[in-house]
């Protein structure tokens, strides 16, 4: 098999590439996952455990992460985005291996600090890797394919986990060391990768060797990053209150273990079934994802019914599980790649921050009203319909004021497509009406005479049976069907301007792959010409003398031969020297060359 299709051209990329960026992708979310399986043992494993202490060990990897994310995405528009992976990869698999030798509490807490911050770092450049791999459809799948497939080892690790920590509570942090993968292809992966450094380069080269600065509020669209930034934190600190407080409103743990591994699965399965739902919904995405997500969140709230429950779970995180690498999509497409890292950390870091103010803020609105989600954790999803709701009508009402002024756009671009086309109009109108004059007076027999005409400022005809009115309609009737081609064709031209620009986007890309390939080319000549050179200096240089014949060297007299001998090739030249006879003057001067 040729690989996998990349979206761009007939393009395919190698399996052992695609595996490399889901390691890379499933790498960015595992902080946290050894831990889960021995919360319960904590005191007995290290006497003295605080809660404290244990909130921090649950939660502190995504705290580490949230400023790293960002820090991530800044270095990583400045910087060689491989070597930085490699790197961060590195750093990962160090703390994972001193994992298995934490001697207490304080240590663990701290590896786990450490490994969020390395899982903060690869997020933005793991998404932004996928948008340099694939182009189009194809990316849009493999957004969806990622996310997936992330949530289907995150499903089963937990499982194997479990499994591992009743062996030895220390087993289940080999899952740590799977950072280390990626360094064994870290060498020929940079080639499918785009290195933001090298833009920077080319760029400023392009410029006359000035340095290009680069505004980030430039390079992307902010209000777009800004809506969707919200609508994920939105849907994120919803979705996070499922797992946090299932537990407490089942105490049951095979109950409560049963509807969280449906959470997972609902995110799983959205992921593989991706473009096919995008293609149902169209342009309603927010609209559709929001309701659906609300929706589930009442199922879950009005009953106790543990299979009502389960659906709701499953609508509201498979419509979650939809909108995540939808909105990764459309974010890659809507930035610049110089700014994609930064872009992409801005919406990663959604994730971590509505999953740790989740618990707290819950707690904190439900305190307002004088109540407590631990005597009835159920008040907590009440919250959650109401927020989701709440977001359903902003959603419903901006996309009407969003259609309202599509709609004037829309009118004012026809008004000045008229104000332009006017005078063109006018004319066809005032053709087709004489037209239609000459010919019905030519059919009647009847002669044609000029009229002036002030109001309308032409020249119109005038034949008994024929009225006036009658060609200003036809005129009309003329002027509104050559108004509706002229619509026509500047929709179309909207649309061929709009087919354009994604590909002079395809065009760019490919430019910055050819740039990236044209200079390791030249890297790799230089090596050439380098090896050359010294292979030519350490040739012999009398080597490359042409030997004389035997013929024209004269055998050494006996004086000669009872003298001291010189060495060979100095005593064959002096032999050649005395004894050859002279030439004689050449016939060609190709003979002197």
């Amino acid at each position: 098999m040729k690989g996998i299709k990349s979206g761009y051209g007939d393009n395919y990329l190698p399996f052992w590439a695609v595996f490399n960026l889901y390691v890379i992708f499933i790498c960015t979310s595992i902080p946290g996952l050894a831990i889960s399986p021995i919360m319960g043992d904590l005191t007995r494993i290290f006497p003295g455990t605080t809660p404290l202490e244990s909130q921090m060990l649950e939660i502190g990897p995504n705290i580490a992460a949230i400023p790293f994310v960002f820090l991530g995405g800044w270095i990583g528009t400045r910087f060689n985005n491989n070597k930085l992976t490699t790197w961060t990869c590195v750093f990962y698999g160090i703390f994972g291996i001193l994992f298995f030798f934490v001697p207490n509490m304080i240590c663990l807490i701290i590896l786990s600090f450490l490994i969020g911050i390395a899982a903060g770092i690869l997020s933005p450049l793991a998404s932004a890797f996928i948008a340099d791999m694939f182009g189009g459809k194809k990316r849009t799948a493999q957004y969806g394919y990622t996310s997936a497939t992330l949530n289907l080892v995150l499903m089963l690790c937990t499982i194997a986990t479990g499994y591992l920590a009743k062996i030895s509570w220390r087993l289940p942090f080999f899952i740590y060391l799977l950072p280390i993968v990626p360094l064994f292809f870290a060498k020929h992966f940079k080639k499918y990768i785009t290195d933001p450094n090298q833009i920077r380069k080319t760029d400023t080269a392009a410029n006359g060797g000035q340095k290009v600065h680069y505004k980030f509020s430039q390079q992307v669209n902010m209000g777009m990053l800004i809506r969707y930034c919200i609508f994920y934190f939105v849907i994120t600190f919803v979705i996070a209150a499922i797992s946090l407080y299932l537990p407490f409103r089942y105490t049951n743990s095979a109950t409560a273990g049963d509807l969280t591994s449906i959470l997972f699965f609902g995110i799983m399965i959205s992921g593989y079934l991706l473009n096919w739902c995008l293609r149902i919904m169209k342009k309603g995405v927010a609209i559709i994802v929001m309701a659906l997500i609300a929706g589930g969140f009442l199922l879950m709230t009005v009953t106790n019914e543990v299979i009502l429950v389960g659906i709701g779970i499953f609508i509201a995180t498979f419509f979650y599980g939809i909108a995540q690498p939808y909105y990764y999509e459309k974010l890659s497409t809507a930035s610049s790649r110089i700014a994609l890292t930064l872009t992409l950390a801005w919406f990663a870091s959604m994730d971590s921050i509505g999953n740790v103010v989740a618990a707290p803020l819950i707690d904190l609105i439900v305190k307002i009203f004088h109540r407590s989600t631990t005597t009835d954790p159920n008040l907590a999803f009440w919250l959650c319909t109401i927020i989701s709701f709440v977001s359903l009508v902003i959603v419903i009402i901006r996309k009407i004021i969003v259609g309202v002024k599509d709609h004037i756009e829309e009118g004012k671009k026809k008004d000045e497509l008229n104000d332009h086309s006017k005078p063109a109009l006018n004319a066809a109108g005032r053709g087709a009406a004489v037209s239609l004059a000459l010919a019905t007076a030519s059919n009647s027999g009847h002669s044609i005479e000029p009229v002036e005409d002030d109001d309308i400022k032409i020249k119109q005809v005038s034949a008994p049976g024929l009225s006036v009115a009658n060609t200003k309609e036809a005129a009309e009737a003329v002027a509104q069907a050559a108004e509706h081609v002229a619509l026509t064709l500047a929709q179309k031209a909207k649309d061929a301007e709009e087919k354009a620009e994604q590909a002079e986007l395809a065009a760019r890309q490919a430019k910055q792959k050819a740039i990236q390939a044209e200079q390791e080319a030249k890297t790799a000549a230089d090596v050439a010409a380098q090896a050359e050179k010294a292979a030519l200096n350490a040739t012999d240089p009398d080597l490359t003398t042409a030997p004389k014949t035997t013929q024209e060297v004269k055998p050494a007299t006996p004086a000669a031969t009872q003298s001291q001998p010189k060495p060979d090739s100095q005593t064959a030249a002096d032999a050649s020297k005395a004894d050859a006879p002279k030439p004689s003057a050449p016939e060609d001067d190709s003979d002197l060359n």
